[in-house]
């Protein structure tokens, strides 16, 4: 049962991270990304200061 549930809850982050991918939710897709540590602070240095921003508050309301 607890392989199960580890399973589900993987698979629900990729999803988050991956499905679904289209212009209108990059923002959240980057977002998601930065927060289960698929995406570095250098690679985040490479967006712009503005996603940036909108990135980390998206992540703030995560915690």
């Amino acid at each position: 049962m607890e392989l199960w549930k580890l399973i589900n809850k993987e698979d629900e982050a990729i999803a988050e991270m991956f499905n679904d991918l289209k212009r209108s939710n990059a923002v959240f897709k980057i977002a998601a990304l930065k927060h289960y540590g698929v995406l570095t602070d250098e690679q985040m240095a490479q967006f712009s200061q503005e996603t940036q921003e909108q990135v980390a508050r998206l992540c703030e309301y995560r915690r």
